[in-house]
């Protein structure tokens, strides 16, 4: 009777760590978006350069996600700012998925499988980056969205 009983307490302690252990592996950290000197992702075909917050990689697959630090809403600029990361990611790793929190929600969206057609879904709004970045359009920035512009050094039209 002590052998089972042994035996069954191996068995549930092997159980428990195997299982203990596969979900620590179940989500891991692949990239993270550590500050400007950060790898920036290219996909050269549709001339897209991002860097997504990170990129989780899950029994599923590759995920790219993206933090806002505001409490409500996400918005359509959003999901577009983590497409087109996720399409300029997927020059190295298969991004099936983007995660898109902020501090009170969080949305996920699958991608489609294939690169022409997620282009497809933001080719408007990368043009119009690729119209702005040129200065073809005139910059109207937010005092506060200046704070953290990625370009902000470059930028003609920032304010302070």
């Amino acid at each position: 009777m002590l052998t089972l009983f042994l035996i069954c307490v191996a068995v549930f302690i092997i159980a428990f760590v195997l299982l203990d252990r596969g979900d620590k592996d179940s989500e891991r950290v692949i990239y993270k978006d550590t500050g400007p000197k950060a790898r920036v992702f290219v996909n050269k075909k549709y001339k897209v350069a991002a860097k997504p917050d990170l990129i989780l990689k899950n029994i599923d697959g590759y995920i790219g996600v993206e933090f806002k630090s505001r409490k409500y809403g996400i918005y359509e600029s959003d999901i577009v700012e983590a497409k087109a990361a996720a399409l300029a990611a997927r020059s190295k790793y298969p991004i099936f998925a983007i995660q898109i929190k902020n501090q009170t929600q969080n949305k996920v969206i699958v991608l489609p499988k294939s690169n022409d057609d997620l282009y497809r879904e933001i080719e408007g709004y990368v043009s119009l980056a690729s119209q702005a970045s040129s200065k073809l359009l005139p910059a109207n920035p937010h005092p506060m969205k200046c704070k953290s512009c990625p370009v902000k050094m470059s930028c003609n039209e920032r304010i302070g």
